[in-house]
């Protein structure tokens, strides 16, 4: 029942509305539509419920513009320029929402310090958002909205906003319909733009179904003019109540009757309608009699309900006419407090309008006092001035001295690739020479020619200037900006400059023309003395010299304080952009020629001092002899220690004093053999860099060898010439001896090896040396402190410090690691690895017994086996760690070894060190399951990323995991303080 209630109301009520303003000549608040438009069923998504009759909503058509508008914003709005000042309340901008961090279009509807109520026009909702969430959007983006606000047709809410019952109705018609498809059938339009519709899920009618729980209720018609609509309506209920059917009449052709205006009276009952006198005999008369008395009661029963409606609906009228009058009392009352007002204001208005003028100027003078309008400017036009006008172009002897060089470095390539007999290398040295005699020429013009050029000022003040540049505008590009970046920005400047300058000269002319009116009033009013000045001109100029006044200082604050347009930024920026290409190409060249410089005075002084003569070896042969006759007296005395040991009556003073003498001649052999390797190092050097041809020179001496090895091979070493005392608990792989070197204690590591294994050793030992010899910084790697080959016995032996006692092992099992020291010394295993992956050396035997532990502070990752390859290394029996298997799943199903392959040992080693009792499950991927193991976070997600079978991090990536963000490693270390540090 109170369904069809509703219906019929809303059908009175466009009968009433469109009646009403068909004879009144007034608009309607409400469009009633044409039947094209209200005939149409449309498909929506609802996006927003603004309470329990409004709702915003897309048309399904337009998904995939909406989709597109999305694309368009998230690539758009994260480089697009922050909204500075204040906003337009017409123009559209992005707005980052807060809930998921996506950029939507908005409209600013007011705003308060650097927070802006904003509504986003695609979705209907609502939010604040900060000036930092706030972007401009470009004019191809400023297009209408997707969204539309609907509201229910014959409907309004029932209860105030702040009501519970308010609350309970929107969040129920949010539950209903939000984020779903209607069918909506559009029946009017409102002044601001609101269609009203009947809207509908499935068969189900939205809006009566919140009737139906009482959320909201039926309109009633309204206009502008309650009085009017009164009296209309009254005609109206009194013209519907005399309206008497024909008999035959239906009942829908009464609904679409529309009464014509004539005389009626609102009470009187209608007349029973009279029998006609011809009637058809076809049927007996008493039944079409009793048939047609019938329908006329069914009428007049119909009419007198429409009749009540009418009267209540008059009733309701009446009271809001009479509220109406209330608020229009209201708004008088409200309009003569403002008349009040108002002529307090006018008592007052000459004194405000001169504050006003006056706290203006007081801003325009701040601003001038502190301004930067143009400074921004003034730096780039002065950087565009260093760059152009005081730029140092490359020397002109720059290209001579480098094909001198070319010259001479192609004279000595063909020095060290030359196989040939004493006569011929001779001619060859004599065109070296010669070449290398018009170097130095070039060479002395080019450093003559940059004494005079300021190079070090020069680049003082472009890394002055680049710094100072950075700082005000930050990052730049060196994409190409076009030759003519400084013409447009120069023409800019000089076009803003002038515009500035003129608005500050109205400024000033207006506030002088202040001051004379000030004057002239002075004059006026001062009695004691006659005046020149008129009435007029007192009177008459003021208007106008205060508005010219407020005029110009609003420019002159407008110009000074407005911000730049896209166009402007782009000049600025392709000015700043090509000043800090032409910065950093200069420096470039400053830097290339500082450099050239720096190596043609050192080849200048080298030079000088070989110009006359070739180095000689004499030295390092005469310090051979002395090698040989020490060894032979080191020999000598051996064999006579020998001697008196094996002796029936040995004589024990005279055994002390043997031994005091071998002692003191190995210590005096092994300073000869460091002389013999300083000499070495020096002839390789001057190999290296001016006398190539000093190998073929000296064939005996083996230069080159030494040179491949990086200086470790020493030849005049022998097994013998060691007091060594055999490692039997350590010999099980390899014969291990430990003896004394160079004053420190070290150990002499023994390898089997044929002519084809010896090369091999000497190749990655080489490469292990030459790694660690490369790292600039703290290597994390045990030292190699030499390499010599025996030559009675197939052995190659390597000489590094005897640090056993301090291996990871051993130090486990007695005295072990806390969690405060594990990551330090784990840390300096994964500086080791680096060293040797950035080499490309795959280490291969990461074991307890491999890692070494300086001063509980830092790890030191040891040696291999340099007789095996990588593969066979990771295999070994030793390679664990407890009862964990620190070799890679991927080299136990035979794939080749790699740095993964470390990385993983390290993880190995890493879990046995915090859980050294462990027993570990292996998974069947042949990782260790670590699950229920009580760990630090940081740990446990550290050993997620080795201990896996792929995407294992690097030596680097691990140094910087937050697992070792508080463990130090040493600074940069020398070789031989390493050496010395890994004594026991």
């Amino acid at each position: 029942m109170y369904i069809c209630l509703c219906r019929y109301v809303k059908r009175r009520y466009v009968v009433c509305c469109s009646w009403f303003a068909k004879h009144t000549g007034d608009k309607c608040l409400i469009r009633t539509m044409d039947e094209s438009e209200t005939g149409k069923m449309e498909l929506i998504g609802v996006t927003y419920v603004l309470d329990a009759v409004t709702f915003w909503a897309q048309n399904v058509n337009d998904d995939n513009a909406v989709k597109k508008m999305s694309s368009l914003l998230s690539e758009t709005c994260p480089t697009a320029r922050r909204v500075l000042g204040n906003p337009s309340p017409q123009k559209l901008y992005g707005a980052l929402f807060s809930e998921d961090k996506c950029w939507y279009r908005c409209k600013v509807q007011m705003h308060k310090d650097d927070q802006f109520h904003v509504t986003y026009i695609d979705y209907g909702n609502s939010e604040v958002v900060s000036r930092s969430a706030l972007v401009e959007l470009p004019e191809e983006l400023q297009m209408t909205s997707f969204a539309q606000k609907y509201r229910f047709w014959g409907f309004h809410v029932v209860s105030n906003e702040d009501s519970p019952h308010f609350l309970q109705g929107k969040t129920f018609l949010n539950n209903l319909i939000f984020g779903k498809k209607l069918r909506i059938q559009k029946m009017s339009v409102c002044r601001d733009g609101t269609v009203l519709v009947q809207a509908f899920q499935g068969n189900l009618d939205i809006g009566e179904e919140l009737a139906k729980m009482k959320f909201i209720t039926v309109d009633l018609p309204g206009a502008d003019d309650c009085q009017k609509a009164g009296r209309i309506l009254r005609e109206a209920c009194t013209l519907w109540t005399s309206r008497v059917p024909e008999r035959g009449q239906r009942g829908d052709e009464l609904q679409g009757y529309m009464p014509k205006l004539r005389p009626a009276f609102l009470d009187q009952k209608p007349q029973p309608v009279r029998e006609k006198s011809t009637i058809t005999t076809l049927q007996p008369a008493n039944s079409l009699k009793k048939k047609m008395d019938k329908e006329l009661l069914e009428e007049n029963e119909k009419l007198r309900a429409e009749k009540s409606a009418l009267e209540q609906n008059l009733v309701l009228t009446e009271a809001q006419l009479q509220n109406m009058k209330t608020e229009l009392q209201k708004v008088k009352e409200r309009s003569q407090k403002d008349i009040e007002v108002t002529e307090k204001l006018l008592k007052t208005a000459v004194g405000d309008k001169l504050r006003r003028v006056a706290q203006k100027a007081e801003a325009v003078r701040r601003v001038r006092e502190n301004s930067n309008t143009s400074s921004l400017g003034d730096n780039l036009l002065e950087a565009i001035n260093v760059v152009t006008l005081g730029c140092i172009s490359a020397p002109a002897t720059m290209d001579k001295v480098n094909a001198a060089w070319q010259e001479y470095h192609l004279a000595q390539e063909k020095l060290r690739a030359c196989r040939v007999e004493k006569d011929e290398l001779e001619v060859m040295v004599g065109r070296r020479d010669e070449v290398r005699s018009a170097l130095a020429g070039a060479v002395e013009e080019y450093l003559a020619e940059v004494d005079k050029l300021p190079i070090a000022e020069r680049g003082d003040n472009l890394e002055e200037l680049g710094s100072a540049l950075s700082s005000v505008f930050g990052s730049f590009s060196m994409e190409d900006v076009g030759e003519n970046a400084f013409d447009q920005f120069a023409e800019w400047k000089s076009r803003k400059q002038q515009e500035f300058n003129s608005v500050r000269n109205k400024t000033d002319d207006a506030l002088k023309s202040l001051c004379l009116w000030f004057s002239d009033i002075s004059k006026f009013f001062y009695l004691k003395s006659g005046t020149s000045v008129t009435l007029s001109e007192i009177a008459d100029n003021i208007d106008r010299v205060l508005e010219k006044v407020e005029c110009d200082i609003c420019k002159e604050l407008e110009v000074s304080l407005a911000t730049r347009n896209d166009q402007d930024i782009k000049v600025v920026t392709n000015a700043y952009y090509r000043v800090m290409q032409k910065i950093q190409q200069e420096q470039s060249l400053l830097f290339t020629v500082r450099e050239k410089y720096m190596t043609n005075t050192e080849f200048k002084k080298e030079f000088l001092q070989w110009q006359d003569e070739t180095p000689k070896a004499d030295v390092l042969f005469a310090i051979k002899k002395v090698i040989k006759a020490l060894k032979s007296q080191l020999r000598w005395k051996l064999a006579e220690m020998g001697n008196l040991e094996e002796a029936e009556e040995p004589d024990a003073g005279e055994i002390l004093k043997k031994k005091e003498e071998i002692t003191e001649i190995r210590n005096t052999l092994f300073q000869e053999i460091n002389r013999e390797r300083e000499e070495y190092r020096k002839l390789a050097l001057l190999t290296k860099k001016l006398f190539p041809e000093l190998p073929l020179l000296y064939p005996s001496l083996d230069i080159l060898s030494y040179m491949n090895s990086n200086g470790l091979v020493t030849k005049s070493l022998e097994r013998d010439l060691f007091d060594a005392e055999p490692m039997r608990e350590l010999s099980s792989k390899r014969p291990l001896v430990c003896t004394e070197f160079q004053g420190q204690k070290v150990i002499l590591k023994g390898y089997s090896v044929d002519d084809a294994a010896e090369a091999r050793v000497l190749e990655r030992a080489a490469q292990y040396h030459q790694a660690f010899c490369n790292a600039s910084k703290y290597p994390g790697l045990l030292p190699l402190l030499s390499l010599f080959f025996g030559k009675s016995d197939p052995l190659a032996y390597v000489i590094m410090p005897n640090y056993t006692r301090g291996s990871l092992r051993v130090i486990q099992g007695s005295s072990p690691l806390t969690g405060y020291e594990i990551p330090k010394v784990m840390k300096g295993v994964a500086v080791g690895l680096q060293t040797l992956h950035c080499c490309g050396i795959t280490h291969g035997a990461l074991h307890p017994n491999n890692v070494f532990v300086l001063n509980r502070e830092c790890g030191v990752v040891g040696d291999f086996d340099f007789t095996k390859t990588a593969e066979q290394r990771a295999l070994v029996s030793w390679m664990v760690a407890g009862d964990l298997s620190l070799a890679a799943p991927e080299v136990r199903t035979g794939r080749p070894a790699s740095s993964a392959c470390d990385m993983y040992a390290f993880g190995g080693v890493l879990l046995w060190l915090h859980f050294p009792n462990g027993t570990f499950v292996t998974k069947a991927d042949g990782t260790p399951d670590t699950r229920g193991l009580d760990m630090d976070p940081k740990l446990q997600a550290l050993l997620g990323k080795l201990l896996t079978c792929s995407g294992r991090l690097t030596a680097l990536e691990v140094m910087s995991d937050d697992y070792f963000l508080e463990a130090d490693v040493p600074g940069p270390q020398r070789l031989e303080d390493i050496t010395l540090e890994v004594k026991p």
